[in-house]
């Protein structure tokens, strides 16, 4: 083969890679989630209980953790203990609690949260059995097991980039008696 043949299609070669290249896309921020199971709560036997004196105690702490933090959104299931949890941070910050339904597939829930927020931060709270769940679809393995009744010191700061991709932080906040 003719060497200026070669050099001639390995150029035209080159020029088809180049051009069929993807543009290079600038990396997206990391979208930060918080995740913490409702505070404690009055043990009254109804379906919708509020905060006991600790859970409130308790969300009080979260709301002087967080205050400083700018959240894109807060979310609870519509129940008392759960928007009573982020109800003093949500003042703090001018916010209100947007709920969502507990029923909703938590794959299509995190896929929804994490398009509207991407690249930002946002906070979810929920029950012993979803938080589990929402950080086992947001690592892409299951990890996590449903709470035990009396679980409530656990905040999880998940960072990602692509769902099924994440790091995940677990902090302890320890309510004093």
């Amino acid at each position: 083969m003719n060497p200026l043949f070669r050099f001639t299609l390995f150029v035209l070669l080159l020029a088809v890679a180049a051009c069929s290249e993807e543009p290079v896309r600038e990396p997206q921020p990391p979208t930060t989630i918080l995740l913490v199971r409702h505070a404690e709560k009055v043990e009254d036997g109804s379906k919708n209980p509020p905060l006991a004196e600790k859970g409130s105690r308790r969300a009080a702490m979260i709301r002087e953790l967080f205050a400083s933090t700018d959240f894109d959104g807060l979310y609870a299931t519509p129940f008392e203990r759960t928007i009573n949890t982020l109800k003093p941070l949500a003042d703090t910050l001018g916010r209100t609690v947007e709920t969502y339904d507990p029923n909703l597939d938590l794959a299509v829930l995190m896929d929804q949260l994490l398009d509207k927020h991407a690249g930002k931060s946002f906070f979810i709270t929920g029950h012993s059995n979803t938080i589990p769940g929402m950080l086992n679809v947001l690592i892409g393995r299951n990890d996590y097991e449903d709470f035990t009744h009396d679980q409530y010191n656990d905040i999880f700061m998940v960072s990602l980039t692509e769902k099924g991709k994440a790091s995940v932080t677990r902090l302890q906040l320890v309510v004093p008696e």
